[in-house]
């Protein structure tokens, strides 16, 4: 999983793409964890299948609505309710909770990240195992990074359709990413 997850924290780590995230995650409803995956599998020039996304998205689904969303609605509570609760003995429990509830939603998110990071395995264990050597990824063009990076981002938002996901387009999050790559 050291590749994979090395590469979402060195990719979100940029501002822009960070906001972006954040942005596609609160209005969109987008999985970021499955979202920065999708990307990795991009930069390495592979396109998800209809099967192998469908499978993909459904493995992390449930993991995610069961764990790591509700420990961000605890998180994003009880950082509304520090104001609420501001002169109530209530007060002082806020923060520790608040910090301890943050812990859990990113250790919840590598969670994610692991179970994605097997299911890839199973199906391309010689891009896995790779990962780390930048040789492989020398030998793909960033036009053919930007291609499978769509095709992926655009697979995922038509299995996971909804009436809010209009705003932003495969080909403007692919344009937007790209010039965070590294290189």
């Amino acid at each position: 999983m050291n590749g994979l997850w090395s590469f979402s924290v060195m990719l979100y780590g940029a501002d822009e793409v960070k906001q972006l995230c954040l942005t596609l995650q609160d209005e969109e409803g987008i999985d970021v964890c499955l979202l920065l995956s999708l990307v990795w599998l991009g930069t390495h020039g592979i396109s998800l299948d209809r099967s192998s996304m469908t499978s993909l998205y459904y493995s992390v689904l449930r993991w995610q609505l069961l764990v790591t969303t509700r420990l961000r609605r605890y998180r994003l509570s009880c950082q509304l309710s520090k104001s609420r609760f501001s002169k109530s003995i209530f007060n002082p429990l806020m923060h520790p909770l608040y910090s301890l509830l943050k812990i859990l939603e990113l250790t919840a998110e590598k969670a994610s990240f692991w179970r994605i990071n097997c299911f890839l395995k199973e199906r391309f264990p010689l891009i896995i195992e790779d990962a780390a050597h930048p040789k492989m990824a020398d030998q793909i063009t960033t036009e053919q990074m930007a291609v499978a990076m769509q095709y992926n981002l655009a697979s995922y938002f038509e299995i996971d359709a909804n009436d809010r996901r209009s705003t932003l387009q495969p080909e403007q999050i692919t344009a937007i990413l790209l010039n965070y790559l590294p290189r």
